[in-house]
């Protein structure tokens, strides 16, 4: 079983380490879910993060899921800027992004472009996927399009709610 932690600064990391977490999760203002944490920060936590690596999430603001190409644009050139992070860093850097249409099925031209961005990086599709509209369906969008890992409460409010979901 991986053990990964999400946090919100260095301390956070720092303890994470401490308590035997394989890998870390940043992200900022975890209260509204989560955004893209600052680039200083990202460096400092590379070079703390436990061995199994620094996961980073890449939200550009709090709110739905449904993302503007600018936004998406947006996504991309900070994809850039984390990988330029990650190539001088000691443990490996994720990537953690999602993206859905108005109608609730994975966004698959801003996942493929993503995807692409992030070359040989992990990257993890994010809890956007429990308001997917149909997750077996969004399961295998994501599968074709190489996402490696994806968050998931199994639809409910907690992953414990939703195990069986999980599970099945």
């Amino acid at each position: 079983m991986l053990v990964e932690l999400c946090v919100e600064d260095l301390q956070g990391v720092l303890v994470a380490r401490r308590a035997g977490a394989d890998r870390v999760e940043l992200c900022q203002d975890l209260s509204c879910g989560g955004l893209t944490p600052p680039l200083g920060l990202v460096r400092e936590c590379l070079a703390h993060a436990p061995d199994g690596g620094l996961q980073v999430l890449v939200r550009p603001r709090p709110g739905g899921f449904t993302y503007s190409p600018q936004e998406v644009g947006q996504m991309l050139r900070t994809v850039t800027s984390l990988l330029a992070l990650g190539h001088r860093a000691p443990v490996r850097l994720g990537l953690v992004v999602g993206a859905l249409r108005a109608d609730g099925q994975v966004d698959t031209a801003a996942a493929h472009a993503l995807r692409q961005a992030a070359g040989p990086a992990p990257l993890t599709f994010h809890r956007a996927f429990d308001h997917c509209r149909d997750t077996v369906e969004a399961y295998g969008d994501l599968e074709g399009l190489g996402v490696r890992y994806v968050l998931t409460s199994g639809a409910a409010q907690t992953a414990a709610d939703g195990a069986s979901v999980i599970a099945g």
